[in-house]
C-alpha cells in the first residue's frame, strides 16, 4: 500500500521511455507502485533526426526518403493525449522530444513539472539543445554534466533480481560478456577478439556473446546494404570488423539472450566485461547491475574511478589491453560488498520527484 507521505500518490505522469529490453516496464511498474498513474509513449529513435545523425549526405538522403517522421509522431502523441491532465512529464532520452510537444503540454498543464534523464552521452546522441526545455535535467554522463549548466549527475539503476545475488556455488565462467554491436560500438569487436585470444592463451573460460543480426533478409535490404558498402565508409569499416570477428572467433551471435538468462550467467561468472562506446563517460547499466550483484567488473571506462563506490578489489579498468588483467583479480573473492542502495530502482525513481 502507498502511504500518504509518498510524493507520487495520486500523481499523473506522462512517461516517454526508450524501449530497451524490459527496463521501461520496470520503471512503469515502480512509478505505479509508488502511487502514480502512468501514461506511456515510446521515445522512438529517428535516424534522420539532428541528434542521431551528423550533417551531410546521409542525413539529407534519410530525410528525403523518410520524411519528417518525428514531427508526425509528435502530432500522434498530442492527438492521443488530447485534454488529459498531467502533474509530471518524465522523459528518458531525447529521441522523440520536440519543443512543439513541450509547449503543448505546458499550455494544457500550467503546473506541469518536466523532467528528462539522458542515459546516452551527448557524444553519441547529441540532445543538449533540449536542456532549456525542461525544469529538471539529469544525465548518467559526468562529463556532460560538467559541460552543461543545470544538468545533475545520476548514475543508472539496478533492479531487484540483481540485489544481493552474489552468485552460484559453481562459478565456472571466468569472463562474461553479453551485449550487442552496431556502428557506434564496433570497438567491442576488437576488445572481445583480444579477450578471446587472452583467455585461450591463459586457460580462462570466457563466455562471450555479441549480438548482431544481419539486416539482409529481403532483396531490398540486400540492395540497400550494397549501396551502404559503396558509399558509407563507416558501414564498410563496421562490416569488416564483423567479418574479421566471425573468422577469428565465434562470439558474433544472431540471437538475443533474455534478461533472466543473463542474470543466471552472471551468477556463474567471476568477472563481467563492460565495453562502453567510445566517448561515453557514463557508467553502463551492466556496471551498476554487476556491482549490485556483488560481482567483479572489468571495464574500459576510466571514469568509474571517479565514482563514490569505486573499489579496486571489484573494479579493474583496462586502459590498453586485456593483458593487463592479472590472475589475482580474477581468482580472488572480496570479503566485503559495495553499497549501491541509492541506485536501487525505487530510490532512483524517487530522486527525480523529490
Amino acid at each position: 500500500m502507498i502511504g500518504e507521505g509518498n510524493i507520487l500518490a495520486g500523481k499523473k505522469i506522462l512517461f516517454m521511455g526508450q524501449v530497451f529490453y524490459d527496463y521501461h516496464l520496470k520503471i512503469i511498474h515502480e512509478l505505479e507502485r509508488q502511487g502514480a498513474e502512468v501514461t506511456f509513449f515510446e521515445n522512438k529513435f529517428f535516424p534522420e533526426d539532428n541528434g542521431t545523425s551528423r550533417p551531410g549526405l546521409v542525413r539529407s538522403l534519410r530525410r528525403l526518403f523518410l520524411g519528417d517522421r518525428k514531427k508526425k509522431y509528435t502530432q500522434q502523441i498530442m492527438v492521443a493525449i488530447g485534454s488529459k491532465k498531467f502533474d509530471y512529464f518524465f522523459s528518458i532520452g531525447g529521441f522523440s522530444i520536440t519543443q512543439t510537444l513541450l509547449d503543448f503540454l505546458k499550455l494544457n498543464n500550467e503546473k506541469l513539472i518536466s523532467i528528462v534523464y539522458f542515459w546516452d552521452s551527448f557524444s553519441v546522441w547529441n540532445y543538449a539543445d533540449l536542456i532549456p526545455l525542461f525544469n529538471r535535467v539529469y544525465s548518467f554522463d559526468p562529463v556532460d554534466c560538467e559541460a552543461n549548466t543545470g544538468v545533475q549527475y545520476l548514475p543508472l539503476f539496478y533492479t531487484k533480481e540483481y540485489e544481493g545475488a552474489a552468485g552460484a556455488a559453481n562459478q565456472d565462467i571466468d569472463f562474461l560478456y553479453v551485449g550487442s554491436v552496431g556502428i557506434p560500438s564496433q570497438n567491442r569487436c576488437d576488445l572481445l577478439l583480444d579477450l578471446d585470444r587472452f583467455s585461450r592463451k591463459n586457460g580462462y573460460n570466457a563466455f562471450l556473446w555479441l549480438y548482431y543480426a544481419a539486416d539482409d533478409q529481403s532483396a531490398m535490404k540486400r540492395i540497400k546494404n550494397k549501396m551502404k558498402l559503396l558509399f558509407l565508409p563507416s558501414y564498410r569499416k563496421f562490416m569488416e570488423k564483423i567479418n574479421e570477428s566471425k573468422l577469428k572467433a565465434d562470439f558474433i551471435k544472431d540471437k538475443v539472450i533474455d534478461r533472466a538468462e543473463v542474470a543466471d550467467l552472471m551468477s556463474r561468472a567471476k568477472c563481467i566485461i563492460d565495453i562502453p562506446v567510445p566517448g561515453q563517460a557514463g557508467l553502463t547499466i551492466r556496471t551498476i547491475e554487476t556491482l549490485a550483484a556483488g560481482k567483479k567488473i572489468i571495464t574500459t571506462n576510466k571514469y568509474v574511478k571517479r565514482g563514490d563506490f569505486y573499489d579496486p578489489s571489484y573494479i579493474k579498468v583496462v586502459d590498453h589491453s586485456v593483458d593487463e588483467i592479472n590472475e589475482d583479480f580474477v581468482r580472488t573473492t572480496p570479503l566485503h560488498r559495495i553499497d549501491l542502495s541509492p541506485l536501487r530502482l525505487s530510490e532512483w525513481i524517487s530522486t527525480f520527484f523529490k
